[in-house]
């Protein structure tokens, strides 16, 4: 795992991974250089992307990701309403917004399924990733932006 987040996450994080015994498959490593990133990237399993509010989703990193091939666990942010494809991804699970216990559980869901499934998970997740350009993502952040400075919800 990489980036950041809030001491009380990591601090759940820490203590559900050591007590379901998966250590030896996750590592916290707090914030990374870009070079970093895409060598976590490549040998990576799973990308969890927990924001609690998230306007823009997918985001650049979960692109990225899926780019690679890597599922994604995620909190459940309205944005995902925008693409209702998302949810019905084998290769995004999505979890219940600010659940610890509910992502400890999508990943061990996610480790079952990568034993039995893994070529095609990692598949659908490339796939996925074609389904988005960067102008399509950049247009979503304009729009955003607008939104924002005409004080809107977003």
């Amino acid at each position: 795992m990489a980036g950041a987040c809030p001491q009380e996450t990591k601090d759940q994080l820490t203590y559900l991974i050591k007590s379901n015994k998966i250590e030896k498959d996750i590592k916290i490593n707090g914030i990374v250089s870009e070079q970093e990133k895409w060598k976590l990237l490549g040998k990576s399993r799973v990308f969890f992307h927990l924001a609690y509010f998230e306007p823009l989703v997918p985001v650049i990193t979960i692109l990225e990701a899926l780019a690679f091939g890597i599922p994604v666990i995620m909190y459940d942010v309205s944005a995902i309403d925008d693409y209702p494809f998302l949810r019905k991804s084998p290769a995004i699970l999505i979890a219940k917004n600010k659940n610890i216990n509910d992502v400890v559980k999508k990943t061990l869901d996610l480790q079952k399924q990568l034993e039995n499934n893994e070529r095609e998970i990692r598949a659908a997740a490339k796939q996925l990733a074609k389904k988005f350009s960067w102008k399509s993502v950049a247009e979503k952040e304009v729009k955003i932006i607008q939104e924002l400075a005409l004080n809107k919800n977003v």
